[in-house]
């Protein structure tokens, strides 16, 4: 017989078994054939932004626990991972049985050699999803003669040398034995007809009905299960508590005065079994603390029951409540390994023993029982072995393959270096050149309005040759200056190829320079550039503005072209809270958390120094307005009639949806709507995606690089 506890004096790891996952009349019957839970499983949707569904299985697939295989290797994953046995979860209906077939498999054929026990889940069985009281599809009945027939039934895996002893007697969890119409009378048929079948009484154990609980001695009882805490419901589609919180709540119980198992749980989200709402769900559980909780359980256990002691995990495949150990195609055997290594870290017991062991072998075995097993160990270990030379074989045929294209890679690189490294001297004396050229333009024609306001009219004037000459190389050098690539060819000791890769890099805005204005590149500058001059050329009215300026170099290029082309009644409004970004709202937008960009310092900065910024260009006067403060507190009454550009540089969903929700309907028709980080931040693009749905906007949405776009606004 297998004692809970071991011989280390540690108590042991039982994790809840449901053998659910296979076909059975009666769901065909209630469903539809060839119904299982892995149809609720696999059919489970995302009831929020971010909500992870559906979850499914790993290594292991989608299982029919039918299969000897699917026994096998979840006994394999279990016992090197720590788990001590399984408690089988049983379905008993005055006489039926649900779901019995994997357990009596496992009494029928000896294996796997793994510990269990029986826990009844004598619940009435309900429809799945939005049970009510009119759902009930099989109902608990009880009476003497079931309370015999029942036990009896049982007597057979308690005689089984694998089944769970606890103090000597078989362990028997009962979920709810309040539902008993008297408990006390069924535990003393069970206990006679136990001692009538030559067996000891079983170490019975209940669950608790609320935090509180009851004395289990009251019902006739040995122990108890502490209840998992469970988060108050709510109309919501989905009740949202955090896995830190119910870890608290669990463990800040007060410790009753009767023996008490704690039970603990790698993740909770029922939504599966609630497609209409009402699920519940546990965010932000990790395998690591998953493995403080169970920790701190063990501990706990041993101080008080030592090597008597249990800790019950929920489960090893609950796919429908989100509760499960086994592989995941997510996170794969993380919560596996957690388990393992809390075990033997806190009970010193190594996990990985071999899933047949003497433990289990009887001493009666005929010479054609040892043969077979001898034969299954020694498929077994060939198989093992076959995988372990193939796992090799294919490490070693990847290692040289990746080396291989390595080697071609250093040496193509090497070619084109020899190419880059001739020429390169050549292209930095025609840059130097270009440069000097540039400067002396500019001393002989100083850059003057390009543009003549024609009396009169709002629109702007034809321009000469000369003038259109000087503010194209006015807005290079501006762009040039901005983005500090006018600086990045005489840098002296400076690798030339490192050079002309951070140019590249530069030019579409993929670093975030030390000492530049601006971090968005001159591609998305030229941008700007081309739907300034639009708008100036179409004559659309409104202002320019930028949410989420940085240091201002987007602003301070609108208005270099408004002085330029001698534009004086647009504004360029510079909206920024110039405090970096904020926390990320992870209740009303969870989609921003994974991006939370509130702890970068280098993202704030003062209204002062990009004032100072604007001064540095002789761009700073009254046309260039400020905007300070959150955008949720800003943008909804700032006082801006029409705009002709609107600029969204604000990377988080709820930023950007602020902007758009605030600023959008003040766009003229013809004007244009630029977003910064549409390609590179799903949550970006996401709220554009939702805004434009919700408003019916389909005008084309133009790519300006890796991560910028634009749109025309049409319509009246």
């Amino acid at each position: 017989m297998v004692e809970a506890g071991g011989s280390e004096g540690a108590p042991r790891v039982l994790a809840l078994y449901l053998p659910r996952f296979h076909q059975v009349l009666e769901n065909d019957a209630w469903y539809g054939q060839g119904f299982s839970e892995w149809n609720l499983v696999a059919g489970a949707k995302p009831q929020y932004p971010g909500h992870r569904q559906p979850h499914l299985p790993g290594e292991l697939g989608f299982y029919d626990q039918r299969v000897t295989q699917t026994r096998h290797a979840q006994a394999r994953l279990a016992r090197q991972h720590g788990i001590s046995g399984f408690l089988y979860l049983h379905y008993w209906f005055h006489g039926h049985e649900l779901f019995e077939g994997p357990l009596r498999e496992v009494l029928a054929s000896g294996s796997p050699h793994f510990p269990f026990a029986v826990c009844w889940a004598n619940e009435s069985w309900k429809r799945v999803r939005q049970a009510s009281a009119g759902d009930v599809l099989l109902e608990h009945s009880y009476d003497e003669d079931d309370d015999v027939a029942h036990i009896l039934s049982l007597i057979a895996y308690f005689k089984d040398p694998r089944y769970i002893r606890v103090h000597g007697r078989p362990l028997l969890v009962v979920s709810s034995p309040h539902l008993f119409p008297e408990p006390s009378r069924t535990v003393e048929r069970w206990q006679a007809e136990c001692l009538r079948a030559g067996v000891e009484p079983p170490w019975l154990v209940m669950f608790e009905d609320d935090a509180r609980g009851d004395d289990p001695a009251k019902v006739g009882f040995d122990a108890t299960i502490a209840i998992l805490p469970h988060p108050p419901s709510s109309e919501a589609p989905a009740t949202v508590v955090t896995y830190g919180e119910m870890v608290s709540e669990a463990l800040g119980r007060a410790t009753p005065s009767w023996t008490q198992y704690p039970s603990v749980a790698p993740a909770w989200d029922d939504t599966p079994n609630h497609a209409e709402g009402g699920a519940s769900v546990w965010k932000d559980s990790t395998p690591e603390r998953y493995g403080q909780w169970l920790a701190t359980a063990l501990d706990r256990q041993q101080k008080a029951e030592g090597a008597n002691g249990i800790v019950v995990v929920n489960a090893w495949n609950d796919w429908a409540n989100g509760a499960c150990l086994e592989p995941d195609a997510v996170r794969g055997r993380a919560y596996l390994h957690a388990t393992k290594e809390v075990v033997e870290r806190r009970t010193g017991m190594t996990a990985d023993g071999p899933l047949d062991g003497p433990d289990v072998a009887s001493s009666n075995s005929t010479v054609e029982d040892l043969y077979a097993e001898l034969s299954t160990r020694y498929r077994e270990l060939q198989a093992t072995t076959s995988g372990l030379l193939s796992y090799s074989d294919r490490r070693l045929r990847a290692v040289r393959d990746t080396f291989a294209e390595e080697l071609a890679e250093s040496r193509e690189e090497s070619r084109r270096l020899a190419g880059i490294v001739a020429p390169l001297e050549g292209m930095l004396a025609l840059q130097a050149e270009r440069m000097a050229e540039l400067e002396r333009l500019l001393a002989s024609r100083p850059p003057l309005p390009a543009v003549v306001r024609s009396s009169g009219t709002t629109g702007v004037a034809a321009d000469g040759p000369t003038a259109v000459h000087a503010r194209t190389r006015y807005f290079e050098l501006l762009k040039a200056c901005l983005t500090r690539m006018l600086f990045m060819n005489d840098e002296p000791g400076r690798d030339p190829y490192e050079l002309a890769k951070q140019r590249d890099i530069r030019m579409i805005g993929k670093d975030w320079p030390e000492d530049a204005e601006t971090m968005i590149g001159m591609l998305r500058l030229d941008c700007i550039q081309e739907c300034v001059e639009t708008v100036l050329r179409d004559d659309i009215p409104g202002d320019f503005l930028e949410a989420g300026v940085w240091r201002g170099g987007a602003t301070i290029f609108m208005k270099g072209m408004l002085a330029a082309y001698g534009v004086h009644d647009r504004r360029v409004w510079v909206a920024d809270s110039f405090r970096g970004l904020p926390v990320p709202d992870e209740v009303h937008f969870p989609q921003d958390v994974p991006i939370d960009q509130s702890i970068f310092e280098e993202l704030a900065v003062s209204q002062e120094q990009v004032r100072a910024n604007f001064a540095r260009y002789d761009l700073l006067d009254d046309q260039v307005l400020f905007l300070e403060g959150w955008f949720k507190d800003t943008l909804p009454t700032a006082p801006v009639d029409a705009l002709a550009v609107l600029r969204l540089d604000g990377d988080y969903y709820e930023s950007t949806i602020q902007i758009l929700e605030s600023l959008y309907h003040k766009v003229s028709p013809g004007g244009f709507v630029i977003v910064d980080d549409y390609g590179c931040i799903d949550a970006c693009r996401q709220a554009v995606t939702d805004f434009r749905a919700a408003n019916g906007i389909d005008d084309p949405i133009v790519p300006v690089d890796w991560t910028g776009v634009y749109w025309r606004r049409s319509g009246a």
